[in-house]
């Protein structure tokens, strides 16, 4: 199954994309920023994943539909993640990664999507 994203939910500009990007990165930043990495490995209640899951879980997710769909030679970071981090396996058993390697895919996937938005202006 190929995912894509529609056209009419996309701006009309590398810039803009890359002002959003980024804005969406800032914001999970901030989010985390207090947390040390003990603190995003806890997961408060049975229906909520930790912390490090879901800086995980968006960088997957803008791997996966962004960076793959738009590169056709591109090579994931770690083809584990797939797994890891889709919400759909999580009936499929325990994952377990810790937060300084989820901060290293965030900060490469990050560096990828800013060489693909400038390709775009």
């Amino acid at each position: 199954m190929t995912a894509t994203v529609s056209q009419a939910y996309l701006p009309n500009s590398g810039s803009a994309y890359t002002r959003r990007y980024k804005d969406v990165r800032a914001r999970s930043e901030s989010l985390a920023a207090p947390l040390s990495p003990e603190d995003q490995q806890v997961q408060s209640m049975p229906d909520a994943s930790p912390t490090k899951w879901h800086l995980g879980h968006t960088t997957w997710f803008f791997e996966t539909f962004i960076l793959r769909a738009h590169h056709n030679d591109y090579r994931v970071f770690d083809p584990s993640f797939g797994y890891l981090f889709n919400s759909y396996y999580e009936a499929m058993g325990l994952r377990r990664i810790t937060p300084r390697c989820v901060k290293g895919y965030q900060t490469d996937i990050a560096c990828r999507s800013h060489g693909l938005s400038q390709r775009w202006i």
